[in-house]
């Protein structure tokens, strides 16, 4: 992102070379669903824990599709929960846990009665899922695999995957607050509580297949156990994106595409196993037309990244449902026989928004005409010379900037005036 300013109080500044400032943005290409992470710090000798419970635990159940859910139990009040572990002590200090029952969800605090928790939910199913996760596990006598990938839409830094096993139902931690059966309990996080530190990198995927013994925790039954995968940004405490792992879970691997188009027209003699195309412009385009790729899979995740500038490419970046098959089609923008390529290329036109005064470089000798929203004619200049334009004087908005080069071939840009 560039930022200038200019006509510093109404007038021309001295020195333009401390006039502008820069900053790095990172523009995510694609969002899915967001999946609710709620995790829940209780014990069985809380009272408090049980009367919320009463009403939470039925909630759950009745969205369990919709959100993602662990407990993790406590060492007070009191003795504490029997089912007390480290690792939950771990997660406790990172949230600062001051009581129980305490509600965290999408990493952030949330007041333990049902007009909050729903509240919560409703604002939480609102966000856009800024990545995506595809996770299994399976259970051999007392060692569970699990195997997750990742798919991030943008550059993330500093970020934790944690991989938590849960037992759905427990009964051996019975203490003193009436309840009977607790759910979700936390029984293992791979490979800690502290997760797995990644600096993701768009669209590049981050694999994990851990093995580990669960032999030593607290799990009654092997056979009703569950996954939850947690991405979380680590400084902020926002999670990303949660999932359940799916038990012996098989995930396609066809990343092929079954139709590619440009503005809305099939590519010609499209394959595909064919991942190069190209397609020619005509003189005088300015607007990278649209490209749109339709999977073979509907599982599939099919990523359109628009070319910079013309001449250019499109990629349309394929993810089979496992998230770690890929291919990539290419769509190579040229321009149609005749054109001068280079002089169409060298014309810039900035800033952009404006204030007013616009530079253009590149356009000598060109014809210049500037027209509003409505197509009135608002300037016209014949064989310019000049580096500049002043349009202080119009209204703010948007206007169409038009330069027809001695070739015949004629650029087009928008630009936003704001005062």
């Amino acid at each position: 992102m560039n930022i200038w300013i200019n006509l510093v109080n109404g007038v021309q500044d001295d020195d333009e070379n401390n006039d502008t400032a820069n900053k790095v943005v990172n523009k995510v290409c694609y969002t899915v669903p967001k999946i609710p992470c709620f995790e829940e710090f209780t014990s069985s000798t809380c009272g408090p824990c049980a009367s919320f419970n009463s009403g939470f635990v039925p909630w759950c159940a009745q969205h369990e599709d919709e959100i993602t859910l662990v407990k993790y139990q406590m060492n007070w009040p009191g003795s504490g929960d029997p089912y007390y572990t480290a690792k939950g002590g771990v997660r406790r200090t990172y949230y600062g846990v001051g009581w129980v029952p305490w509600l965290v969800v999408n990493g952030g605090f949330v007041d333990t009665d049902m007009g909050a928790v729903q509240n919560a939910f409703d604002q939480a199913i609102l966000q856009p899922g800024l990545l995506d996760i595809a996770a299994s596990h399976s259970i051999t006598n007392t060692s569970i695999t699990v195997d997750v990938t990742v798919l991030p839409f943008s550059n993330f830094n500093n970020f934790r995957v944690h991989i938590v096993v849960f037992e759905y139902i427990t009964t051996g931690n019975v203490a003193t607050n009436g309840e009977t059966e607790f759910h979700h309990v936390m029984m293992k996080m791979i490979p800690d509580a502290n997760g797995t530190t990644v600096n993701f990198t768009d669209r590049v995927p981050f694999h994990i297949n851990q093995t580990v013994d669960l032999a030593n925790t607290f799990v009654e039954d092997f056979s009703d156990l569950g996954v939850v995968v947690i991405v979380q940004d680590f400084n902020s405490m926002d999670v990303y994106q949660s999932v359940y792992s799916e038990e012996n879970g098989q995930f396609a691997t066809e990343a092929r595409l079954q139709s590619l188009s440009v503005d809305g027209t099939a590519v010609p003699g499209f394959d595909p196993d064919t991942f190069d195309y190209t397609h020619t412009l005509q003189g005088g385009a300015t607007v990278v037309p649209t490209v749109t790729g339709v999977p073979m899979d509907q599982n599939a995740i099919a990523i359109v990244i628009p070319a910079l500038e013309l001449p250019g490419t499109t990629t349309v970046d394929v993810f089979a449902e496992d998230l770690l098959t890929h291919n990539t089609y290419n769509v190579n923008f040229e321009w149609a026989t005749g054109v001068n390529e280079p002089s169409a290329k060298a014309i810039r036109v900035t800033p952009n928004p404006s204030a007013g005064r616009i530079i253009i470089s590149g356009a000598d000798h060109t014809n210049i005409t500037v027209f509003n929203t409505t197509g009135k004619e608002m300037l016209r200049i014949q064989d310019f010379t000049a580096n500049s334009l002043d349009l202080s004087s119009f209204p703010e908005g948007i206007y169409l900037l038009n330069i027809e080069k001695t070739n015949g071939t004629t650029l087009n840009h928008k630009i936003v005036l704001v005062k």
